[in-house]
């Protein structure tokens, strides 16, 4: 939900009056990487050509760094898979600088 005075919390309420809103009752990182796994497991990575060792890579990664992101969500951990495909080498350090607060 919207933090109200936030600048931009008039456009974002706007924008969930227009939506429908599902509260999850999840409120940590660690929630939510939960329902990132129980995604993984229905193939959310592997349907983009992500390899079961890559995305143990990945959850890892994630799981070391959880307090370090930005967000933790479905969309960053298809994200850091995108980074991890382009840059095999340097995926982490990309990561670092791109996905971390």
């Amino acid at each position: 939900m919207t933090q109200s005075g936030a600048k931009n919390s008039p456009h974002l309420s706007a924008l969930e009056s227009r939506s429908l809103v599902i509260d999850m009752k999840i409120s940590t990182k660690r929630e939510y990487l939960q329902v990132i796994k129980s995604k993984l497991k229905e193939g959310l990575l592997s349907s983009k050509g992500i390899s079961p060792t890559q995305e143990e890579d990945i959850v890892e990664f994630m799981e070391d760094n959880l307090s370090k992101f930005q967000d933790v969500s479905l969309r960053m951990i298809e994200k850091i898979a995108v980074l991890y495909k382009a840059n095999p080498d340097n995926w982490q350090k990309i990561c670092r600088t791109t996905c971390f607060k």
